[in-house]
């Protein structure tokens, strides 16, 4: 990838700085200035720690609307102190929905959000997207989200993939 002069000069500022910070390093550092001075960029991009994709917001969104309505869907007490079924969150297909698989175990082990829905594993290793979709459908259609009749949750959790439904008792 191509840099500016602009570019250069403030990537050539920052190593100059860390040479000094981290003199245990300065080697690395003087390594990454040659092949930046002297305009190796193929050398360079080699150098440089990998940087993932930015996933799309398209993705990012899902995975929360997702654990969302996993939120919603956990255990409820009925009658009889008895807890009804509820449907768990159990991870992406790590090959094939690996952009989903990546940031939902981004959200749950690195942010720690939606700590209730991590599950042992991520990887379902089977596709369970179109499941999940099915279940936002259904869930999209409540009269509240949060505060779930009996009736909608019956009807979400009957698209939920297998494995991610459990029924509990008090």
């Amino acid at each position: 990838m191509p840099f500016s002069k602009t570019e250069k000069l403030m990537l050539a500022n920052q190593y100059e700085m860390l040479k000094v910070l981290n003199p245990e390093n300065a080697n690395e550092y003087d390594l990454l200035l040659s092949a930046l001075y002297d305009g190796y960029e193929l050398d360079f991009n080699q150098l440089l720690p990998s940087f993932s994709d930015p996933i799309d917001n398209g993705i990012a969104t899902e995975v929360r609307e997702i654990l969302d309505m996993f939120r919603a869907l956990g255990p409820r007490h009925g009658e009889n102190g008895r807890v009804d079924a509820v449907a768990h969150f159990i991870g992406f297909d790590g090959n094939e929905e690996t952009g989903h698989f990546a940031y939902a175990r981004f959200l749950i082990e690195k942010r720690g959000l939606w700590l209730e829905s991590k599950p042992e594993s991520y990887n379902t290793h089977s596709p369970v997207l179109p499941y999940y979709r099915d279940m936002l459908d259904e869930w999209k259609k409540a009269s509240s989200k949060f505060d779930l009749s009996g009736e909608e949750t019956e009807r979400i959790i009957a698209k939920a993939p297998y494995g991610s439904v459990s029924s509990k008792s008090n």
